[in-house]
This record gives structure tokens, sequence and C-alpha cells, in this order.
């Protein structure tokens, strides 16, 4: 038979498994417990032992937890910090045989455009409002 194991005490779906239900027991000395069926981890939770249906998230930055979403700030700064190394990755990639054929304005707004990508984290909103510097069109 196919269980779906939880954590009691933040009713957040760990696994399923399927076994007999000798073995789902020794789950509860974890501090998890089960009922039987399969629930999605993403779409459900467990409240007061029954199976609820998760709201949907109100943004790419939220974590579910005891029930309800919550803004993570760390994980927004990650993922934020990564797009911003993504897009500094692009310009260093720039050869210096092409940057020398660049105009002196061009190489300007270069330099301006990397110097505003490693200021967006000293940005008063980051990581929820972040205002990304424009890429030179040219680029």
């Amino acid at each position: 038979m196919n269980y779906t194991v939880y954590d009691k005490n933040t009713g957040d779906i760990i696994s399923v498994v399927s076994t007999n239900d000798d073995a789902v027991r020794d789950l509860m000395l974890q501090n998890c417990t089960y009922l039987p069926g399969e629930y999605d981890a993403e779409t459900h939770y467990v409240s007061g032992g029954q199976v609820l249906e998760k709201t949907p998230a109100p943004g790419p930055y939220h974590r579910w937890s005891n029930g309800t979403w919550h803004f993570d700030a760390n994980m927004a700064e990650a993922m934020h910090r990564q797009d911003r190394m993504t897009r500094l990755a692009q310009i260093d990639a720039v050869n210096a045989v092409w940057y020398a054929s660049l105009s002196a304005d061009q190489q300007q707004e270069l330099q301006a455009y990397r110097v505003a990508l490693l200021g967006v984290p000293q940005q008063a909103g980051f990581p929820t409002l972040i205002e990304w510097p424009t890429k030179p069109p040219w680029l």
C-alpha cells in the first residue's frame, strides 16, 4: 500500500512510500507520521490529520512552512545574485580585441553597466525590489 509520510509538527509532506504497515510505523519514531494514500508535497500539506491543498505561492521566492507561505529573503537574494553573476559573465567574456574595437563611448557604457550590476546588492530594496540596470542596446 502507498502511504504519505509527513512531519507531525509542521504538516509538511516528506515522501510517499510503498510498504507494509510495520515498516511505516518505524517512521513515526523519527518525528514523522503517515496516512494512507499518495499526496504531492508541492500541492498538499497535512493539518489535524487531514490532507489539504496549498494555496498558490504568492511569488517565486516563497517557501511553504507551517501551513502558510513565507517570503524567503535568502532564496530571493541567492537567485538575484545568480542572475547578476550571469549578466556579469556575459560582459566579462568580452575579449580584448573586441573591446578595443568599441568606441570610447561604448567602452564607457560597458564599464558603467558593469559597475551598475555590481551595485545591485547595495540597492535599498534588495532583494525584494530591484532596479536592474539597462544593458547597452549594442551589447
